[in-house]
Order: structure tokens, then sequence, then C-alpha cells
């Protein structure tokens, strides 16, 4: 058994985790940042940055770096089934990121853990949160376990993660950045409720190859009672998200075939080029299905729709898929856990030298209500009058595919006919 210190002990270590810890150190706080991982990501489903986002990351000096490597997306176009129906232009937004980035999750997290190591902050991979209490004075005790692989059989030679020693943590606050199986939020016994009209969505996902590059926006399709997401990702690749209604049948026909995609510690189903293009015949048959080159990887995933029913109490706070999960298209929730990992950070500095929570309690009810509105739990948001007929049929799925935050958010949705409060 060990003991250590710190002022903020953050739990989680992608990028909602690093970009609090990045933030809290560069204001001379002493943070310490645990992961149960061994290392960050190597593939994930959020690939956009929006305007906000980048704004936030331009304050820290990181914006530049990631535009370099990305690809913009100045404009998101809406089709109805096989028609174009209405556009967004980004840059008639204004703000200093006038566009969307798409960038890999794992390039964000690099970057952030090289910051961080510049800073004097070190990752501590495999470290595992087992238990949190109130500390004497004002504090937590947090309980960690660092763990190990351990040789085990005999006539056959496993390895499995073992604890190899206990550590007590003494911290001012925590904050909760450790994903949807987040070990905070469940020993704050947080109930983690599941939000909106459709339920849980399952997304038929395509990368792949063309032989010409794809266009050069986001193509939203709105099927039916689908959300579809066509993503340029620079060159002449591109991702297609299908939203699939009948989940059940294509788990069912696909768990059958041999082949599967590993993420982390879940398999999910394989689709081939079959499927890519009785997808794109149904909802978008101006796609030139002929001209995909390759498949680079393909998987049937399950998207939940989950709100904590509060973001944390007293000195420990949720941010990111610890406190929320959304579909995949508008880039909800790392985008907002990001925002929200920005409040944390300021509020806990400000609260540090002994200073009113006060703060803390106000950004979890406003952090709340944000998330209620996205996910629909108080149903789909009013239309302004003289909005377009596609806006007025499918005004819940047009605003979960908005890729902003905050008043940004507020603004793209009056520009298509949605009627949002300026709280939003």
């Amino acid at each position: 058994m060990r003991a250590k210190e710190s002022e903020v002990l953050v739990v989680g270590a992608g990028p909602v985790g690093m970009f609090a810890a990045l933030l809290l150190a560069r204001r001379g706080v002493e943070v310490a940042i645990v992961d149960e991982a061994w290392r960050t990501t190597t593939r994930s489903y959020a690939l956009a940055l929006h305007p906000a986002t980048l704004a936030l990351l331009g304050e820290v000096g990181l914006a530049d770096d990631l535009v370099a490597h990305g690809q913009r997306v100045e404009r998101i176009a809406f089709y109805e089934g096989g028609e174009r129906c209405g556009e967004l232009a980004l840059g008639d937004l204004g703000g200093a990121y006038p566009f969307l980035l798409i960038l890999p999750q794992d390039r964000l997290e690099r970057l952030l853990e090289d910051q961080l190591f510049d800073l004097g902050v070190r990752v501590r991979w495999n470290q595992r949160l087992a238990g949190l209490e109130p500390a004497a004075g004002d504090g937590v005790a947090a309980r960690l376990e660092e763990l190990g692989k351990e040789s085990l059989g005999y006539g056959v030679m496993t390895r499995e993660w073992v604890v190899e020693r206990r550590v007590d943590h003494r911290t001012s606050f925590v904050i909760g950045a450790d994903g949807h199986r987040s070990r905070v939020r469940r020993l704050l016994g947080i109930e983690f409720e599941r939000l909106g009209e459709g339920g849980d969505e399952v997304y038929a996902v395509f990368e792949m190859t063309t032989d010409h590059p794809p266009p050069q926006e986001e193509r939203v399709v709105l099927s039916g009672r689908t959300a579809n997401v066509l993503w340029p990702l620079g060159e002449q690749r591109c991702r297609w998200s299908f939203q699939e209604l009948d989940p059940a049948s294509l788990v069912a026909r696909r768990a059958k075939g041999r082949l599967a995609v590993q993420v982390g510690p879940d398999a999910y189903p394989f689709l081939d080029r079959d499927d890519l293009l009785a997808y794109a015949t149904e909802r978008a048959p101006w796609f030139e299905t002929e001209a995909v080159r390759d498949i680079a990887w393909s998987v049937a995933v399950r998207f939940e729709h989950r709100l904590a029913e509060r973001f944390g109490e007293d000195r420990v706070w949720l941010a990111g898929d610890a406190a929320h999960l959304a579909g995949p298209i508008g880039v909800h929730s790392m985008n907002n856990g990001l925002a929200e990992a920005a409040d944390l950070a300021r509020l806990m500095v400000e609260a540090l030298p002994g200073g009113a929570l006060a703060g803390l309690e106000e950004y979890g009810r406003n952090r709340g209500a944000v998330w209620r509105l996205l996910l629909g739990a108080d149903g789909p948001p009013a239309t302004a009058a003289g909005a377009p007929g596609w806006v007025g049929r499918h005004p819940g799925r047009v605003l979960s595919a908005l890729p902003f935050s905050g008043p940004g958010l507020v603004a793209a949705a009056r520009q298509l006919g949605l009627a949002l409060p300026e709280s939003s």
C-alpha cells in the first residue's frame, strides 16, 4: 500500500480526461491522471471536432497543429431520400474556426498526451479506481489499484491482468472522465438512464477508398425514420454511417459469419460490399458505389442514448461519456465532453483555495439541461414559422445531426428553422 496526493485526480485518459488535466496543469494545479487501459485508443468512431471545440483547443495552442493534419469541412448538405433539400455553410456562422475538422481521435489523444508530458504530467496507465470516500477536511480519498500482467496455466500459458499493488490517493477534487462504464459514476450511485424516443441506435459503418475524391462536404441523409451520414476523410477516403432500424436481424445475420471486427474489448459483426450496396441504393442513390475501390473496415455498432441523473456532487464530477451517450452523427458526446472538461477545470481552479462549490453545482444543472435537449428527453424541438418542410418532418434528427454546441448550436438550428432557447 502506498500513498499519493494531488489537487485534482482525473480518472480516464481519453480526450476529455487528458484535456481537463492539461487545462489544470497549465494553470499550475497539481494534477494526477489515471486510466485502467494500458494505452490510448487505436480506433474510434468520433472523428469530427466542432468549431467551438477548435476554439477551445486554440486557446491553449493546440488547434493549428490539428488543423494542419486534419480535413476541413465547410458545408453540411441535407438530403431527404435521394433529393438534396438544404445546406448549411459553416462560414456564415462566423467564429475563429468556421469549419468542422475531420481527424481521428487517436491523433488528438497523442497530441494531448505529448502536451501533458511536456508539463511534467504522465498518464498513469494500468491504474484502476477502486473506491471513493470523503476525506478528513475538504477532500476526497481515492483507492487505486495498479494492474500488471501475470502468466497463468501449465499446459496452455495465458496472461491475465492482476492487481499488483494498491495506492491511497488524497485529492481535493475528482473528475470522472472514464467512459460509459464509468467507475466514478457507479461509486457515486448515479443512475445512467436511457433517454429519447427511439432508444438505442445501431449503425452500419463503412470506411472506404474510392476512385475519385468524395464531395468535400458532410452529407446528412434523412430517409424514412433513419438518419445517415457521409463524411469525407481527405484524399480519396470517406466514411458512411447508415442507421439500421432492424438491428436484431442485422446482428443475427452477420453474427453467424466467421469474421468480426475487434474494437477494444468488444467484437462487432463484419459487413461487406453487398451490405454497402443495399444501404446506398435505398437511401443515397446518388452515391457511386461502383467507384468504391476497397472497404478498409466495416462494422455494425450500437450507440446508446443515456444521461446521468446528475453530473456529480460535492467534489466529484463527471464529464464526457461518463455522463452521457448519444448517436454518432453530430459527434456531440466527445465535443461536449471537451467543453465540460474546460468548465470543470475552470471551476475547480476557482474553488481550490477553499472557494464555494456553487459553480460546480450550476455546472451540473446546466449540462443536464443541454443533454436533455440533444437527446430529445422532453420531445423534439419546436420549428419556427416558415421552416422548410423537411425540417418540420425531422426536427429531432436534424438537431441531433448538427455538429455544434453552445451558442453555435442555437445559431445553426435557427438558420435551418428550429427554435431553440438561447440557454441551449
